[in-house]
């Protein structure tokens, strides 16, 4: 290689850390379950265990968590991508 080639290549650049807003954070499956059964616990003042997670779009949430207390009763708690609870579904007995 000529010596002159080296000189044109272009100098290694190390990238840039990218900082997300707390609007572009998105919170992980594992961060959303434990908001979602929480948050039911506040209301309730019952312990509640989650019992089905999944994505989701409705509601302007990212997640869906479903949440079961001990009697039973189970809610859908809409998680958005920043933490937020969006949506709170209290399931009737025949769901």
């Amino acid at each position: 290689m000529p010596a002159h080639a080296e000189s044109q290549k272009s100098p290694v650049r190390e990238r840039e850390p990218i900082i997300l807003s707390p609007f572009e954070a998105a919170v992980g499956r594992q961060q959303a379950a434990r908001i979602a059964r929480q948050t039911i616990e506040r209301q309730t003042g019952t312990k509640a265990r989650v019992t089905g997670i999944s994505r989701e779009d409705d509601h302007g949430a990212r997640w869906e968590i479903e949440v079961t207390l001990r009697s039973g009763q189970e809610f859908d708690v809409y998680v958005n991508a920043a933490g937020r609870v969006v949506k709170v579904i209290r399931k009737s007995a025949n769901e």
